[in-house]
């Protein structure tokens, strides 16, 4: 990245917790919690691997929180 290229904290945050391959937490608007690992994403989706539901594809209008999940 160049000097005047801007940051874009959102492409770097997603890739650094896709290429850790940890675990993350997703609320969504509607107050639900899901668990998974991300396994890909773009400008509009993410895709989550969980456990309960295998792949699940979340648009990220939907989303309200993410963070690194610990067990």
């Amino acid at each position: 990245m160049s000097e005047n290229e801007p940051i874009n904290i959102e492409q770097e945050f997603l890739q650094g917790i896709k290429d850790q391959n940890i675990s993350v937490k997703i609320y969504l608007v509607n107050g639900v919690m899901l668990v998974g690992i991300l396994k890909s994403f773009d400008d509009y989706t993410i895709l989550l691997s969980t456990k309960a539901h295998g792949s699940q594809l979340l648009y990220k209008h939907s989303i309200t929180t993410i963070s690194p999940y610990h067990e």
